[in-house]
């Protein structure tokens, strides 16, 4: 039994009835490249499926999928919501971090098209931020950037260090300013997202499922 099938197990021992699950958010480990991953994702949903959730749409994460022809595929399986893991906006600072493969290896403007084709096909798509690594200055200019090319909401986070290295690896503007730092990033996200739709109320309109509001913050 892989870890998809434990998954299931688990899910259809806590419900009375697979064909009333309305959502299926895949959270999953990076994969190599974009085909694994596609492969991947394709392979969680067909087995969903095949367990009887036949009525579930699904959200996925990625930084690799931007091929029009597997997003398709995606959303034809059943995929409503897709977030880029695009992380930081700086190409210097990503490589860093990051190497040459991976999110490292794409540029923040491959970023922005695989935003503008993943718009074209799914009804929810948002990109995924990690605030603490990068100029600020640089850094709400690409926002800025972001928000003149693309609707996809924002979900912004910051680092949790539970390691030394991960503290050493801030910027040092991050470390200098403290939480004036992070303020005044989350603020300036803020005025970019009030006009968006967040991921809460896409359930709320979608789903009519209003005890996700109070779970959704964005």
């Amino acid at each position: 039994m892989n870890n998809t099938d434990q998954i299931i197990a688990e899910v259809l021992k806590t419900i009375e009835d697979p064909n009333e699950v309305h959502f299926i958010n895949m959270i999953t480990g990076s994969q190599a490249d974009e085909q694994k991953d596609f492969q991947m994702f394709s392979d969680i949903i067909n087995r969903f499926r095949q367990s009887g959730f036949t009525g579930a749409e699904f959200g996925l994460y990625s930084q690799h999928i931007s091929d029009p022809k597997m997003m398709q595929a995606l959303s034809d399986l059943g995929v409503v919501t897709f977030c880029v893991t695009m992380e930081i906006t700086s190409d210097e600072q990503r490589s860093k971090l990051y190497g040459r493969k991976g999110k490292g290896r794409r540029s923040f403007n491959d970023y922005m098209e695989m935003l503008k084709k993943a718009e074209s096909l799914f009804p929810y798509v948002s990109i995924s931020l990690v605030l603490g690594h990068e100029d600020s200055s640089e850094m709400k200019a690409n926002l800025d950037r972001m928000a003149g090319d693309t609707g996809a909401f924002i979900n912004h986070f910051i680092p949790r260090i539970f390691l030394p290295r991960q503290h050493e690896i801030l910027h040092p503007e991050a470390l200098g300013r403290g939480l004036a730092y992070y303020v005044e990033l989350c603020r300036h996200i803020e005025d970019i997202n009030a006009g968006r739709n967040t991921f809460g109320n896409f359930f709320d309109e979608r789903f009519n499922i209003k005890k996700f509001e109070a779970r959704f913050r964005s």
